[in-house]
Protein backbone atom coordinates (compact mmCIF):
# COMPACT_ATOMS: atom_id res chain seq x y z
CA UNK A 1 0.00 0.00 0.00
CA UNK A 2 1.44 3.38 -0.56
CA UNK A 3 1.39 5.83 1.87
CA UNK A 4 -0.96 8.44 1.05
CA UNK A 5 -3.43 5.18 1.07
CA UNK A 6 -2.03 4.45 4.01
CA UNK A 7 -2.84 7.66 5.75
CA UNK A 8 -6.06 7.54 4.94
CA UNK A 9 -6.66 4.79 6.20
CA UNK A 10 -5.34 5.81 9.42
CA UNK A 11 -6.89 8.61 9.36
CA UNK A 12 -10.59 7.14 9.29
CA UNK A 13 -9.76 4.52 12.19
CA UNK A 14 -8.44 7.02 14.45
CA UNK A 15 -11.96 8.98 13.61
CA UNK A 16 -13.73 6.31 14.37
CA UNK A 17 -11.84 4.86 17.62
CA UNK A 18 -13.43 5.93 20.33
CA UNK A 19 -16.49 4.09 19.68
CA UNK A 20 -14.61 1.16 18.33
CA UNK A 21 -12.70 0.65 21.63
CA UNK A 22 -15.67 1.15 23.68
CA UNK A 23 -17.65 -1.44 21.36
CA UNK A 24 -14.54 -3.95 21.45
CA UNK A 25 -13.88 -3.49 24.78
CA UNK A 26 -17.46 -4.28 26.10
CA UNK A 27 -17.51 -6.86 23.65
CA UNK A 28 -14.40 -8.71 25.16
CA UNK A 29 -15.53 -7.95 28.61
CA UNK A 30 -18.77 -9.98 27.73
CA UNK A 31 -16.43 -12.87 26.55
CA UNK A 32 -14.42 -12.64 29.47
CA UNK A 33 -17.27 -13.07 31.72
CA UNK A 34 -19.05 -15.91 29.95
CA UNK A 35 -19.73 -19.64 31.75
CA UNK A 36 -18.10 -18.44 34.76
CA UNK A 37 -14.89 -19.89 32.66
CA UNK A 38 -11.42 -19.28 34.71
CA UNK A 39 -9.05 -17.62 31.79
CA UNK A 40 -6.05 -19.36 33.49
CA UNK A 41 -6.98 -22.54 33.38
CA UNK A 42 -8.22 -23.17 29.92
CA UNK A 43 -6.03 -25.66 28.05
CA UNK A 44 -5.76 -27.04 24.08
CA UNK A 45 -6.10 -23.70 22.44
CA UNK A 46 -6.49 -23.13 18.92
CA UNK A 47 -6.33 -20.53 16.70
CA UNK A 48 -8.06 -20.57 12.79
CA UNK A 49 -8.08 -17.62 10.35
CA UNK A 50 -8.14 -17.74 6.89
CA UNK A 51 -6.56 -14.14 5.15
CA UNK A 52 -8.26 -12.54 2.44
CA UNK A 53 -6.34 -10.79 0.42
CA UNK A 54 -7.93 -7.18 -0.79
CA UNK A 55 -6.03 -6.15 -4.15
CA UNK A 56 -7.23 -2.53 -3.85
CA UNK A 57 -5.40 -2.27 -1.22
CA UNK A 58 -2.88 -4.69 -1.23
CA UNK A 59 -3.89 -5.41 2.88
CA UNK A 60 -4.74 -8.33 4.51
CA UNK A 61 -8.00 -9.35 6.47
CA UNK A 62 -9.24 -12.08 8.03
CA UNK A 63 -12.09 -13.44 11.26
CA UNK A 64 -9.88 -15.30 13.56
CA UNK A 65 -11.55 -18.23 15.41
CA UNK A 66 -10.29 -18.75 18.78
CA UNK A 67 -11.29 -22.57 20.22
CA UNK A 68 -10.39 -23.54 23.91
CA UNK A 69 -11.16 -25.63 26.51
CA UNK A 70 -12.45 -25.76 29.72
CA UNK A 71 -13.45 -28.00 32.37
CA UNK A 72 -13.95 -30.56 29.50
CA UNK A 73 -15.96 -28.56 27.50
CA UNK A 74 -14.63 -26.70 24.07
CA UNK A 75 -15.53 -23.20 23.86
CA UNK A 76 -15.14 -20.60 20.86
CA UNK A 77 -15.56 -16.54 20.04
CA UNK A 78 -14.50 -14.75 16.59
CA UNK A 79 -12.50 -11.73 16.75
CA UNK A 80 -14.60 -10.27 13.51
CA UNK A 81 -12.90 -8.17 10.86
CA UNK A 82 -9.24 -8.50 11.40
CA UNK A 83 -7.28 -6.20 9.64
CA UNK A 84 -3.00 -6.55 9.29
CA UNK A 85 -1.48 -2.57 8.87
CA UNK A 86 2.12 -2.76 9.35
CA UNK A 87 2.18 -6.45 9.90
CA UNK A 88 0.69 -6.33 12.87
CA UNK A 89 -3.25 -7.43 13.09
CA UNK A 90 -6.30 -4.95 14.48
CA UNK A 91 -9.92 -5.89 14.89
CA UNK A 92 -12.21 -3.67 13.41
CA UNK A 93 -15.58 -5.13 14.75
CA UNK A 94 -16.82 -7.00 18.10
CA UNK A 95 -15.68 -10.32 19.59
CA UNK A 96 -18.38 -12.53 19.12
CA UNK A 97 -18.69 -15.70 21.77
CA UNK A 98 -20.21 -18.46 20.35
CA UNK A 99 -21.86 -21.54 23.15
CA UNK A 100 -20.30 -24.11 23.66
CA UNK A 101 -18.78 -26.52 20.72
CA UNK A 102 -18.86 -29.94 19.78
Amino acid sequence: MNNSKEKKIISEILKKFPLLKKNIQKSWENIYNQNNINWNKISNVNIEYKIRFIEKTYDEKSDIYVTFDFNSKKYKFKLDDCLKLNNKWYIFDELRWYDEVK
